[in-house]
């Protein structure tokens, strides 16, 4: 079970997960996020579900994109599903297509290279669709995340800005949904003009992206001053919201007591 999410700001694309990989009566630690290497290009590919397929599938997409450059702005996308088509047509007798039936997966796609970035989530079942908002989820966390992100009104601008979002909103949903956990893990690909950085990596051929990892003592400290300052800030958040709540309730029971009253006289 799994939290995945990813982020497109002006500065790049910040992809963020957490790193509890669940069995049946066990929990392990799980490395959700791949690199995927083309030629002079580097793309960004997350695992949710059943880890046996979604690792085997990007393995077959990074052996197809070993000798292929970026030319397209859904080229991730169509090998991911020449890869998933490869995996389904594998299971040839019918025990093996209940299996796979019932252990789904899903691969949140980051395309980076000399196009806009842009997100897309494929499914284990071949189907493909591009994220229209500056937000993706999937995994079991999903519609929590997808509830608190909405509380973002304004996309964020800048990597750094995007990274404190993705560690808040993957921290919320570990809080909640007992099937995610771990440090939570963030990959960026930003844009070099807008990220100065001093990291090895590789660049894409217009010196457009670099992907990395950020941190990990820098997301685990985030994620830490975030949780105590929400914490921090919860009672007043609760008093304002209580006032309110009583506020609009007396006024809304007022006007029905009214209405009712009016309603009472004009029969009488």
């Amino acid at each position: 079970m799994t939290i995945l999410l990813g982020l497109i700001c002006e500065g790049g694309i910040v992809i963020a997960t957490d790193t509890q990989g669940t069995g049946d009566n066990f929990s392990l630690p799980s490395d959700k996020i791949s690199i995927v290497n083309f030629k002079g290009d580097k793309t960004l590919v997350a695992k949710a579900g059943n880890c046996l397929l979604s690792n085997r599938t990007v393995e077959i997409i990074q052996e197809k994109a070993d000798d292929i450059e970026l030319n397209h702005p859904r080229q991730l996308v169509g090998l991911a599903e020449s890869a998933i088509r490869q995996i389904r047509d594998q299971m040839i007798d019918e025990d093996q297509k209940k299996w796979i039936a019932e252990n789904p997966f899903e691969l949140l796609l980051a395309q980076c290279g000399p196009y806009e970035p842009s997100l897309f989530l494929a499914t284990s079942l071949g189907i493909t669709n591009k994220f229209e908002k500056y937000y993706a989820t999937a995994g079991c966390g999903a519609e929590l995340a997808e509830c608190l992100l909405n509380e973002f009104i304004l996309k964020p601008k800048t990597v750094a800005e995007a990274v404190a979002v993705a560690v808040y909103i993957v921290g919320k949903v570990k809080r909640y949904d007992p099937f995610c956990g771990g440090p939570t893990t963030i990959k960026v690909a930003p844009r070099i003009s807008n990220f100065p950085q001093k990291e090895e990596g590789g660049l894409s051929k217009d010196g457009l992206f670099k992907v990395f990892d950020w941190p990990q003592d820098y997301v685990d400290d985030l994620e830490r001053e975030l949780a105590v300052s929400e914490q921090a800030g919860r009672p007043k958040r609760m008093e304002m919201l209580s006032d309110t709540l009583k506020k609009i309730g007396t006024i809304w029971w007022e006007k029905h007591l009214e209405s009712n009253s009016g309603a009472s006289n004009e029969q009488t």
